[in-house]
């Protein structure tokens, strides 16, 4: 069975990787917090090409370069695990609602 994948169901897995970049680089695990960021960014690529998500093409590539940035041992922008939980948790509330 392969669900469909909507840009609510990308996003909720959007999160999960970007919760694997947090996870892992604190216990210094950054060859595997890179790969998170990869499969972060496939995930991004995927919405970009979304027709609905045209309008919110700029809040993904902000997206994108914080995610990208997350992995760093020294992240330019200062954005927390708790801001990205914030920012993610309408979207993984919104579809487990539908289950």
């Amino acid at each position: 069975m392969n669900p469909q994948r909507t840009t609510l169901f990308l996003m909720a897995n959007l999160a999960s990787e970007v919760f694997q970049v947090f996870s892992f680089k604190k216990r210094g695990e950054y060859s595997n917090a890179r790969q998170a960021v990869e499969r972060a960014g496939r995930i991004l690529a995927q919405l970009k090409s979304y027709p609905e998500m045209e309008s919110r093409k700029a809040e993904l590539s902000t997206l994108e370069e914080v995610v990208n940035d997350s992995a760093r041992a020294e992240p330019v922008f200062d954005i927390s695990e708790e801001q990205m939980e914030a920012y993610f948790f309408p979207f993984t509330t919104r579809l487990l609602a539908q289950r």
